[in-house]
């Protein structure tokens, strides 16, 4: 197992490649802007 760590995780690709590593047994760390430009609802689902 690593820890794998990904920038822009709550984003459309980000968030896939997240999924993806967390599934392969991965420890994964998310690091992301939840700017107000995009809802932060939206981010905080994934």
């Amino acid at each position: 197992m690593s820890k794998i760590v990904v920038t822009s995780g709550t984003g459309f690709i980000g968030s896939h490649i997240a999924q993806a590593c967390a599934k392969a047994g991965n420890e994964v760390v998310i690091i992301d802007n939840l700017d107000e430009y995009y809802s932060p609802t939206l981010k905080k689902r994934i």
